[in-house]
């Protein structure tokens, strides 16, 4: 089984750790936009990107698939097959950067990242005998790439609660950055559009997107409050 990080894959990954990075500094104040590249910053976005990704590589091959991370593209505009442009944009990086500028750092989109998977046809010839349904599919379907998003989704939830627990006992900056961007970095990417993870686990498993729902909205709910 080969489900490695290639060259393309870590230069994703370190472009959206930057880039969460400089979109944690955007800031306004005393009437000027801001830019606070505070190096220490750097900690809990490595967690933040890393962490998911680690945890979706894991639960990849239990759904006979291996999965490659890159930087968030938009290319079809339509629906129509030539309804696309020639080259994909990496709304990623334009579409966050863009509007926490635009919103003088209000909103901070923090959606970086889609995953491409690719069948692990030798894996499910092992389970092609099994008994269970999921155990004898013999193509990807959505709710292999539902269940491989939702472990990210459940990392960053863990992520937070643990970061949080920290927060309480130590009231340090960087773990309280860690469980709000935490739950941020989760909850843009929930939402269903594109090739985002949300869309993968609304489209694959219904219930699980709105379980997912209802947890982050109850965390950024305790957010608010706290």
């Amino acid at each position: 089984m080969r489900n490695l990080s290639t060259k393309k894959e870590v230069i994703g990954i370190i472009l959206a750790i930057i880039l969460l990075w400089i979109i944690i500094g955007i800031s306004y104040e005393s009437e000027t936009l801001n830019f606070n590249f505070n190096p220490f910053n750097l900690i809990p976005t490595i967690f933040i990107i890393i962490i998911p990704i680690i945890a979706k590589k894991i639960a990849a091959p239990k759904y006979s698939t291996n999965i490659e991370h890159q930087i968030w593209s938009w290319q079809r505009w339509w629906f129509h097959t030539n309804s696309k442009f020639k080259k994909p944009i990496p709304i990623g990086i334009v579409f966050s950067l863009l509007i926490s500028i635009l919103t003088l750092g209000f909103l901070k989109p923090i959606a970086f990242l889609e995953f491409k998977t690719k069948n692990n046809f030798a894996l499910r010839i092992q389970k092609k005998q099994g008994t269970r349904r999921r155990e004898r599919k013999i193509d990807i379907n959505e709710s292999d790439l539902a269940f491989i998003s939702a472990y990210g989704f459940y990392s960053l939830l863990i992520l937070a609660l643990i970061s949080s627990i920290i927060t309480f006992l130590l009231n340090t900056e960087l773990t309280i950055i860690l469980t709000k961007y935490a739950i941020f970095y989760g909850a843009w990417n929930l939402f269903p559009w594109g090739n985002l993870d949300g869309m993968k686990t609304f489209m694959g498993s219904p219930v699980t997107y709105f379980f997912l729902l209802l947890f982050y909205l109850i965390s950024l709910i305790l957010i608010a409050i706290f």
